[in-house]
């Protein structure tokens, strides 16, 4: 994160939790098998986990999601898109910032399925 005049810059923010049992499937939260040796959490739940980091540094740095005005979406397979844009829609329900998506992306973490970066205002202090 790095803040410049009254903005803040937020990049390479990605749900990178990993299991390597079935206890995430016990408490309910949906996996997908990428191997024999782990499972990756579903594109809905990382987006979760990503708007929680996000919401948390955006927080840190005195404004909020309904302050973002730009934001990039990465996601390792394009065709999750339509499910990642519900978890967007979901979060940005007034004003949504622009949003630009990219497919095919490799991440340096197999597990890794989506990555968001943000562009937001931080609203003067009066």
């Amino acid at each position: 994160m790095v803040k410049a005049g009254n903005f803040v810059f937020i990049s390479g923010v990605g749900g990178r939790e990993v299991a390597q049992d079935d206890t995430y499937q016990e408490k309910g939260i949906k996996l997908a098998k990428w191997s024999e040796k782990g499972y990756a959490l579903d594109i809905e739940t990382q987006m979760e986990l990503i708007f929680k980091r996000i919401k948390n540094l955006l927080e840190k740095a005195g404004t909020s999601l309904d302050n973002v005005v730009l934001s990039r979406l990465f996601l390792d397979d394009i065709r999750d898109l339509e499910a990642a844009s519900k978890i967007i829609e979901k979060h940005w329900t007034k004003n949504p910032p622009c949003l630009s998506a990219y497919g095919g992306i490799q991440f340096g973490r197999k597990t890794m399925r989506a990555e968001l970066e943000v562009v937001a205002v931080v609203p003067d202090k009066d």
